[in-house]
């Protein structure tokens, strides 16, 4: 296995194994309840080697703070 690290944001009840789940439910399987249209996000800069995103990908704080967190 590697040592990757994977952020799944908007993960809510369906988080990818593994993953660091962040949603704004408190109700969802997320392991940092935060709201992803207020940026930054409480994440280190440049730790996540993979992002899973199924629905936030269009705005643009979205996109921005994506790239902040992401590894390069």
């Amino acid at each position: 296995m590697s040592d990757s690290r994977t952020l799944h944001l908007g993960c809510g009840t369906k988080k990818a194994q593994g993953a660091t789940g962040i949603d704004f439910n408190p109700y969802s399987h997320a392991d940092i309840i935060h709201d992803l249209n207020v940026t930054p996000w409480p994440l280190e800069t440049g730790v996540f080697d993979r992002v899973i995103c199924a629905h936030e990908r269009r705005r643009v704080k979205v996109r921005r703070d994506f790239h902040r967190i992401a590894s390069h």
